[in-house]
C-alpha cells in the first residue's frame, strides 16, 4: 500500500531500535491501561512523520491479545524525549468461527 502524505507506513518488522524504545515506555504504557503485563512483546511498528516522528507499535501482551500504543520521539532538537500519547487493546477478530449446525433440510 502507498503511503499517504501525513499519514503511516504500512507495517514494518520489530528492530532492536523501536524493540528498545518501546520496552523503555513500558511502564507508562502500564500506567495509561491501569493494568500490568506479565508478557510484552513488541511485533511490529509503523511511522509517521510529524514534529518529530509518531511510532505506532503492536506489542504482544500474553493471553492472546495484543494492544496498539502510540509512542512520539520529539526532533533532536527538541530534546529527542518520548512520550507515550495512545495505548489501546486491539478487538479480536472473530471472522474465522465456525458455528454448529442446529438442524439441517
Amino acid at each position: 500500500m502507498d503511503q499517504f502524505v501525513g499519514g503511516y507506513t504500512g507495517d514494518k518488522p520489530m528492530d532492536n531500535e523501536v524493540r528498545s524504545m518501546t520496552l523503555s515506555q513500558k511502564e507508562q504504557i502500564e500506567s495509561k491501561l491501569n493494568t500490568s503485563f506479565s508478557v510484552f512483546n513488541p511485533l511490529s511498528y509503523q511511522t509517521q512523520v510529524v514534529a518529530g516522528i509518531n511510532y505506532k507499535v503492536k506489542v504482544d501482551v500474553g493471553e492472546g491479545k495484543e494492544i496498539s500504543v502510540v509512542i512520539f520521539k520529539a526532533l533532536p532538537c527538541y530534546g529527542g524525549n518520548l512520550e507515550v500519547s495512545k495505548a489501546s487493546f486491539i478487538a479480536v477478530s472473530y471472522t474465522h468461527l465456525t458455528l454448529p449446525t442446529i438442524c439441517s433440510v
